[in-house]
């Protein structure tokens, strides 16, 4: 099952690439076109340059699967640490989704 996401991308000629929205590696996902759409009218003003283009882009995404737990530190409620450090490897492989 997979799941539907927009993004926001807007053209630099300086780079000559597109550019998604977002901040720090983290893009801004979208549910709807419609949110896409009313987010870039809000926020278009608050761009410190005017792009040439701009266009709103669909994105399929999968549900996360867990692939393997590790336990690396646990704590009581009075805050000290405890040693109790598990690794359940369920697969090896790498896996993005």
């Amino acid at each position: 099952m997979t799941q539907e996401r927009w993004t926001v991308q807007e053209w630099n000629d300086d780079y000559e690439c597109w550019f998604v929205w977002g901040g720090k590696s983290i893009d801004w996902r979208f549910y709807t076109y419609e949110n896409a759409v009313n987010a870039y009218e809000d926020r278009k003003q608050n761009i410190h340059y005017s792009p040439c283009m701009y266009r709103f882009c669909k994105i399929e995404i999968q549900p996360e699967a867990i692939i393997s737990t590790e336990v690396v530190s646990t704590f009581q409620l009075d805050g000290k640490e405890i040693n109790l450090t598990t690794k359940d490897v369920e697969s090896e492989e790498m896996k993005f989704t």
